[in-house]
């Protein structure tokens, strides 16, 4: 059987995450997080961890971009992540 990997710890929660807005784009913009954290040569476990935070982020304000976050809203988890 393959050798276990543990989970990576879990994000901490972002209150403002709770308030979901609208979810017009958030299959784009979970795409387009996991493609760049892919290009960045980052493991399968942290593509989905940063392309599910972008993705919900996106959710909270109107509109296909209106939540995106920039590299400077992520939080410093995740900044840590990337290149």
């Amino acid at each position: 059987s393959p050798p276990h990997t543990p989970a990576p710890p879990p994000l901490p929660t972002h209150t403002r995450l709770h308030q979901v807005c609208d979810t017009t784009g958030a299959g784009d913009a979970f795409i387009g997080a996991a493609a760049h954290g892919i290009r960045c040569g980052l493991p399968l476990g942290d593509v989905m961890r940063l392309a599910s935070y972008v993705a919900a982020a996106n959710c909270t304000a109107d509109g296909a971009r209106g939540g995106l976050p920039s590299y400077a809203d992520l939080p410093a988890e995740l900044k840590a992540l990337l290149p």
